[in-house]
């Protein structure tokens, strides 16, 4: 299943495609810190993948950007209208030093 793209993260004359209100100087210094995660450099990769699959897995170090920014990249794919939700699996930890069969 195709989705189109509605609108792109930024908008070439600087206003927001949600709220229809010009950036803030605070929008463009996140944006900056955004550009420096490691995962921004799979942004477009990403979008391809979820414009044209319906499940995406997305494996990376802790601290990449992987669950701040993944659902602001599918922001910009979906549009404001759609809800995005962003889980995490967790690994079991042992209590107690017990044998399990």
């Amino acid at each position: 299943m195709k989705r189109k793209l509605e609108f792109e993260s930024t908008s070439s004359d600087g206003v927001n495609p949600i709220t229809q209100r010009s950036y803030s100087q605070r929008y463009y210094e996140i944006l900056k810190k955004r550009t420096q995660l490691p995962v921004y450099e799979f942004r477009q990769e990403f979008l391809d993948k979820a414009t044209n699959h319906q499940v995406v897995i997305v494996e990376g170090e802790t601290g990449s950007g992987k669950t701040t920014q993944i659902p602001q990249f599918l922001l910009s794919l979906l549009g404001s209208t759609n809800v995005i939700a962003c889980t995490q699996p967790r690994l079991p930890r042992m209590t107690s030093p017990h044998t399990f069969f």
